[in-house]
């Protein structure tokens, strides 16, 4: 499809020593159709607005403290059909065990 929003893991930080907390990285990347940049930038906004700085809560079993974006939307080029790709990186504060 022409619109699509994808997560990457990103590998992440060294676990601090004395905490209970992972810190994994994450990029979020929107795929916006050949005339859609702007459409895809706004999507990409919508979802930092959702994410940076999220509230704690659980999910799938594990407790994640905060959620922080850790750039501003990166334009990533374009695809093989010549449709915008953008990313944002963001940094998760999330419990070792579940």
């Amino acid at each position: 499809p022409d619109k699509a929003i994808a997560l990457f893991e990103t590998g992440g930080f060294a676990p601090e020593v004395r905490s209970d907390l992972n810190r994994p990285t994450f990029q979020v990347r929107v795929r916006a159709n050949t005339t859609g940049y702007s459409t895809g930038r706004d999507k990409l906004q919508a979802i930092e607005d959702i994410l940076h700085g999220f509230a704690s809560t659980t999910m799938n079993g594990r407790y994640y403290a905060a959620i922080y974006a850790m750039t501003d939307a990166i334009s990533l080029g374009f695809d093989d059909e010549n449709r915008p790709i953008l990313g944002q990186n963001f940094l998760a504060l999330r419990s070792r065990t579940t």
